[in-house]
C-alpha cells in the first residue's frame, strides 16, 4: 500500500476558503528540518509518558472538537496549540514555544467554534494531523494491517510524547481523527491511555460530511475525512451512500477496537449531553481521570449551556436520501 507524505492522496483542488498556501507549507517544511537537531536533543533521554494521555475519539463530525476546547479551556492540560502545531517535525520544540508563547496558565481564548474541525486561535487545540501522520502514514485508506503497524516507530513516539508531557508539565490530551484507526495500537503501547468516545447521531454527522464536501470542494462527489477499509467498495456508489457507508464503518470499526480498553480507561459522552450540559459531562472525564491517580487542576469554568446543532441542513428531497442510505448501509453485509 502506497504511502503519502502528507495529506490525502484523493484530495482535489480546495475552494478558495480552504486552500493551503504553499508559500508558508514551504517554508514550514524548512524550518522544521533545520530545528531537528535541536528536536533531537529535547528527546534523547525521554522514555514515555508518565502520566495517563487523553484521546477524544469519534466518527467525523460529531462533536470532538467542541469537547477538546471544553476540556482545554477547563483543566489544566497539555495539547498541541496551533501555534504548536508548526512544528509538526519537532514537536518538543513546538511544546517550548508553546510554553514560552502562550504561557503555563493562560486560559485557551475559545468561542466554541470551529470549521470543519479547524479552530481560530493560535492557542486554541490543533488535530496535529502532520504529526500523527509522520508515524502512522496513511495511503489508499487510514487502515493499518498489523505488519504496517508493527513497523511504526513506537519508541521514537512514546519519547515525543513524554517530551511534550513534561516541557508542558500537565497530562496530556489530544483530539485527532488520525487516532480512530490505531485506538487497540495505542491501547496496547501506552503505559496509561485513555479514550474519551464523543458520540452524536448519525445523520447529523453524515449531512456534516456531506456539506463539509461542498465547501471544501465545491461538490459533494469528492471524498472528504477518514477513508475506512471499505473506502474502495464505497468510492463506486453515490454521495449519499458514500458519506452513509463512511460514518457507519468509521463507528463499527471504533467501537470494536474500544472494546479491548479496559472500562477504567474509556469514557462515553453524546454530543447532545456535552451541549446540554457542559460541566457535568467534563465532571465525567475527571473523575474517570481522579480514579487513574491524575486529579485535573481546574482553570476556567465551562459555559453553562451551548447550542446544539443538531438541526437538519439539507432539503427534504437530500435529507430523506441520505436517511434512506443510512438505514442501507447500517445492514451492509461487505463490512
Amino acid at each position: 500500500m502506497m504511502r503519502e507524505k502528507y495529506g490525502d492522496p484523493e484530495e482535489k483542488e480546495r475552494t478558495e476558503e480552504f486552500r493551503k498556501n504553499e508559500k508558508e507549507e514551504t517554508f514550514l517544511e524548512t524550518l522544521n528540518n533545520y530545528l531537528v537537531p535541536f528536536e533531537e536533543a529535547l528527546v534523547e533521554g525521554a522514555d514515555s509518558p508518565r502520566l495517563p494521555v487523553t484521546f477524544i475519539i469519534g466518527t467525523p463530525r460529531s462533536g470532538t472538537t467542541l469537547l477538546m476546547q471544553l476540556a482545554v479551556s477547563s483543566y489544566e492540560l497539555g495539547y498541541p496549540s496551533n501555534l504548536m502545531a508548526r512544528f509538526f517535525k519537532v514537536p518538543a520544540v513546538g511544546a517550548w514555544i508553546q510554553r514560552i508563547v502562550v504561557g503555563k496558565n493562560r486560559v485557551a481564548r475559545s468561542a466554541y467554534e470551529s470549521t470543519f474541525g479547524v479552530t481560530s486561535f493560535p492557542e486554541e487545540p490543533h488535530e496535529f494531523g502532520y504529526f500523527w501522520t509522520s508515524f502512522f502514514r496513511p495511503g489508499t485508506t487510514h487502515w493499518f494491517e498489523p505488519e504496517e503497524l508493527e513497523k511504526v516507530k513506537k519508541e521514537n513516539l512514546l519519547q515525543k510524547l513524554s517530551a511534550i508531557e513534561t516541557i508542558l508539565d500537565r497530562p496530556l490530551i489530544f483530539k485527532s481523527l488520525n487516532l480512530d484507526f490505531i485506538v487497540e495500537y495505542l491501547g496496547n503501547i501506552l503505559p496509561k491511555p485513555f479514550f474519551v468516545y464523543v458520540k452524536r447521531d448519525l445523520y447529523f454527522s453524515a449531512e456534516s460530511i456531506y456539506i463539509a464536501r461542498i465547501r471544501r470542494y465545491g461538490s459533494a462527489d469528492v471524498w472528504w475525512s477518514l477513508r475506512p477499509k471499505q473506502y474502495p467498495l464505497l468510492k463506486k456508489m453515490d454521495p449519499f451512500h458514500q458519506v452513509a457507508g463512511q460514518v457507519w464503518a468509521i463507528k463499527t470499526e471504533l467501537e470494536r477496537q474500544l472494546s479491548t480498553v479496559p472500562e477504567a480507561q474509556k469514557l462515553e459522552l453524546d454530543y447532545k449531553a456535552v451541549c446540554e450540559n457542559p460541566a457535568r459531562e467534563l465532571g465525567k472525564y475527571a473523575a474517570k481521570m481522579q480514579a487513574l491517580g491524575c486529579p485535573l487542576n481546574s482553570r476556567f469554568e465551562p459555559p453553562g449551556k451551548l447550542a446544539c446543532k443538531d438541526v437538519v441542513k439539507l432539503d427534504r428531497q437530500k435529507a430523506d436520501q441520505l436517511r434512506k442510505a443510512l438505514e442501507v448501509m447500517e445492514n451492509f453485509t461487505n463490512w
